[in-house]
């Protein structure tokens, strides 16, 4: 009687801070970890706080916007303490306008501290549009130095040391972690828009971006 409390204690408390471990050990379903991958399951846990010290919006736009371009990745990433947190991902394929408008929307939804926009591609561009959808809105420009792989890993290594949550599910969000091989050519837009979150909240004297 007392182990089935037990169990059922333990099934709760993974089911509420790694949904993936939970699914696996408990519901007998099975995610395979890619080796190629840069994040494996088991280290996406769900968490959230009442309140948090920084929110940032972070964008990683696309050049194009027609139906075979990547897409824009629009992430918006929290911290408190130590622990870092993913609070909504809003990534997809849009036009300037609609990439924009989602970024201010989320930007008053969260009462956002900062926008962040990767400027590697698109340079002032993304500045001007958020501009014009909103002349008060806080902007930083960051600009890749070093290649996205450098610039996940110390990422991944948080979510290692599980000092990031997940404070919803993520599906497309944590499939592209889970699944996207840094030696192929695939645009991970979702990872870099997140990446660049982090970077900002949690990482900001690391090398490997610049303001």
């Amino acid at each position: 009687k007392n182990l089935n409390k037990q169990f059922l204690e333990m099934a709760e408390w993974t089911k509420e801070n790694n949904l993936a471990k939970y699914q696996k050990n408990f519901l007998g379903e099975h995610y395979e970890n890619n080796d190629e991958a840069l994040w494996s399951w088991d280290i996406i846990q769900k968490g959230t706080s009442d309140e948090y010290d920084r929110i940032v919006v972070a964008i990683d736009p696309a050049v194009t916007s027609n139906k075979n371009s990547d897409e824009t990745g629009i992430v918006v990433c929290a911290k408190r303490g130590q622990q870092g947190y993913v609070l909504e991902d809003r990534s997809g394929t849009y036009t300037p306008n609609e990439w924009s408008s989602i970024a201010i929307s989320l930007y008053n939804k969260w009462k956002a501290d900062r926008v962040i926009g990767e400027v590697n591609n698109g340079g002032d561009m993304v500045e001007t549009i958020l501009r014009q959808a909103d002349k008060s809105v806080s902007y930083k420009a960051v600009r890749a130095s070093r290649g996205k792989t450098t610039r996940a890993e110390p990422v991944v290594s948080l979510y290692e040391r599980g000092l990031i949550y997940h404070a919803e599910k993520l599906p497309e969000l944590e499939l592209q972690m889970t699944t996207w091989n840094p030696t192929k050519k695939e645009s991970p837009d979702r990872i870099d828009a997140m990446v660049w979150g982090f970077t900002e909240l949690m990482l900001k004297n690391n090398r490997g971006w610049v303001i």
